[in-house]
């Protein structure tokens, strides 16, 4: 059963109207960013694992105020990009107002006879030859690489485009422990003729070396980038050093002076409220995200329109479409009339802002940073995802956040690409994910609530997940496509590692070797691994002590840290203190007892010792952030929220001065894995 599935809004359908139109109006035409180039620009879908960072931008622009368009082609060089014909296609489709970003250089150093026949005269002066062309036998006259380029960058111009040059992207080749740069050839050039031409230029082989060599490692006497960054040769990217690239030339459009694309990157600002005249767009409470639009308020009843912001009585969700990343986001929130008390969520009831105070017509700035992703791996696998996944918003192709609390309102949303986030990724099952429906909570719902902007929360933990399996699911690949050096990676199981049974399961066996998997995974990667003991389950003895229901899974799992040199955070031991001081009676205030009737459909009595409500998991994250200061995690510390105190597993928050104000959303069916 999926609560979210169930219920429908009835304040949503009385919105619904058919409007006629006499005619369809056309939308005015967005401006385009236009990409030639090659492979490392253009190869999409993933073939042989390989991607161009041209496929990997979009997510940065906001889509709604200009075109992407990805015109590259594999193979090519700047001469046969004219030659071919592919430069006066990309042309006649270019219109005033346009941008045009040109990255070439990888193909121009061959040949320019022979096969394949694609090299330009070296540098940039305005000499030619005439070759007979080994693979057509016709003659063509050939001319200098920085030729080539004066073409593209003044044709673009009469047209009233503005194009930018770039460096191409480095190779995977090291001498005396650095990246080989084009600084004094095609890098070189290129910037002579931007400088020249009065353009924009973007060094992108100078940044890709640099970060290339923050992640490169040595190995049998040389330096070298694993295949997470470079698939089957030294030009070509995967997934994650396309992505890497996208992000530089993101970092170099931010840098050019006197050029308007930067504000086209993605920085969208939502309005609410009757006469608002703050700059954005404004959103009513007629704009439902079911209407089309891509924004709108979602999955309940929409607030009212009051006078410069929305507001209501209950609490209320606004969604809107975005590409998966990290997202700096900055809410206004506050009520025009009333004092009010207001706690934000995100996604699948990941906690963000929790009770904050304001007066009747103040408005309070808030900022946190929020994790989206969807399901795809590549172009052709997806994660098995389970049938209650359907429904949870953490694998939409949305960001929603809810608006809760007494007298919820907003004045603003402002969301943008975070800059350099620090993401900490996080593996487990039902005691660690992001659980959409109440009562039910994990910790990794609760933690991003004790942080500032900076620091995003990925989690990719589920439900009845066991380590193999959540690895056999595709979770892993998929977090790792998402991944960079410097990020972390919590890995937390047990609960369903110790039902397995059979040949090669056990602690010792399938257990430890799952783990091993996660950390060699992510220090390929240069990401921070860092492994979590399951917390126990609620069982104890007649002496009110905890008992152990894992056998040797944890013992398991602290080897496999000291073996491995892997931060371990003792959760198991952690959690043993933190429920002995409970004891078995206050305990229960902390997991899923409820009686009968306590919440929608509830016929029989909750009892569940293995699963939290938002007390037991608010209480578990601080467990977590304990261990991180134990264990001196600076730059994750860095970010912690002002009002985090110190936290004592051995002597708890107080049950009765705790409280968050639910979501509308409930759902009695255990999770997976109970």
């Amino acid at each position: 059963m999926n609560a979210r599935k169930k219920i429908i809004p009835l304040g949503l359908t009385a919105c619904l109207i058919i409007f006629g139109f006499s005619g369809k109006q056309e939308e005015p035409r967005k401006p385009q960013v236009v990409f030639i180039g090659d492979s490392t620009v253009k190869i999409g879908g993933g073939a042989n694992g390989q991607w161009g960072w041209g496929e990997q931008i979009a997510c940065y622009f906001d889509t709604m105020k200009i075109t992407v368009v990805n015109r590259a082609r594999g193979g090519q060089s700047s001469r046969t990009f004219v030659a071919e014909g592919l430069w006066k296609q990309t042309l006649s489709l270019l219109q005033s107002g346009d941008y045009l970003l040109i990255q070439f250089g990888h193909n121009d150093g061959g040949p320019i006879d022979a096969r394949p026949a694609r090299g330009s005269l070296r540098g940039v002066g305005e000499e030619s030859k005439t070759v007979l062309v080994e693979t057509t036998g016709e003659p063509e006259t050939v001319y200098s690489f920085g030729h080539y380029l004066r073409q593209f960058v003044r044709e673009a111009k009469v047209k009233g485009v503005t194009p930018v040059l770039l460096s191409h992207i480095p190779r995977n080749i090291f001498e005396n422990g650095k990246v080989v740069r084009n600084a004094a050839t095609y890098g070189g050039w290129t910037k002579q003729i931007a400088d020249e031409e009065g353009v924009g230029f973007i060094d992108l082989n100078e940044s890709g070396a640099v970060e290339l060599e923050k992640i490169a490692a040595m190995e049998n006497g040389r330096m070298v980038i694993d295949s997470s960054y470079f698939k089957r040769d030294h030009t070509h990217t995967s997934l994650s050093g396309a992505k890497l690239n996208a992000r530089l030339v993101v970092e170099g459009i931010k840098s050019l002076d006197k050029c308007a694309l930067k504000e086209y990157l993605l920085e969208r600002t939502y309005t609410f409220g009757k006469n608002n005249t703050a700059a954005g767009i404004n959103v009513s409470a007629a704009d439902l995200y079911r209407n089309g639009k891509g924004y709108g308020f979602d999955l309940a009843d929409p607030p009212s329109d009051a006078n410069g912001a929305a507001t209501s009585a209950k609490p209320f969700f606004f969604s809107t479409d975005l590409p998966e990343g990290d997202y700096d986001v900055t809410v206004q929130i506050g009520n025009p009339t009333k004092s009010a008390e207001i706690t934000v969520r995100g996604e699948s009831r990941r906690l963000f802002l929790e009770k904050i105070k304001t007066g009747k017509g103040e408005f309070v700035e808030q900022s946190f940073t929020v994790n989206v992703r969807n399901k795809h791996i590549s172009a052709n696998r997806d994660v098995r995802l389970k049938p209650r996944e359907g429904y949870k918003l953490n694998w939409d192709d949305k960001l929603t956040i809810e608006f809760n609390g007494v007298n919820p309102g907003v004045r603003s949303i402002r969301i943008c690409p975070a800059k350099k986030p620090l993401t900490i990724f996080l593996c487990g099952n039902s005691t660690v994910v992001d659980q959409d429906n109440e009562p039910w909570c994990a910790w990794g719902q609760m933690i991003p609530r004790f942080f500032q902007q900076g620091v995003s929360f990925a989690n990719y933990a589920e439900s009845g997940e066991a380590g193999n399996t959540f690895i056999a699911a595709g979770r892993l690949s998929k977090l790792l496509t998402q991944a960079k050096a410097g990020d972390y990676m919590f890995v937390e199981f047990g609960h369903n590692d110790m039902k397995q049974q059979g040949e090669g399961r056990g602690p010792w066996l399938s257990y430890t070797e799952s783990l091993r998997t996660f950390v060699v995974e992510a220090r390929k990667r240069g990401m921070h691994p860092v492994l979590v003991t399951p917390m126990h389950r609620r069982n104890f003895d007649e002496n009110g002590k905890v008992v152990n229901t894992f056998g040797e899974h944890p013992a398991a799992m602290r080897k496999l840290a000291a073996d491995e040199n892997v931060p371990l955070i003792d959760l198991n031991k952690i959690s043993e203190t933190l429920y002995e001081a409970w004891g078995p009676k206050e305990s229960v205030k902390a997991f899923v007892h409820y009686p009968a009737g306590t919440f929608p459909g509830q016929a029989r009595i909750l009892e569940d010792n293995t699963h939290f409500n938002s007390y037991g998991g608010y209480q578990l994250a601080k467990c977590i952030i304990e261990g991180i200061k134990d264990k001196g995690f600076a730059d994750i510390l860095q970010h912690l929220r002002p009002d985090y105190k110190a936290f004592d597993p051995a002597h708890p928050d107080d049950v009765k001065k705790f409280s968050l104000p639910p979501s509308p959303f409930t759902e009695i069916e255990k999770p997976d894995g109970n």
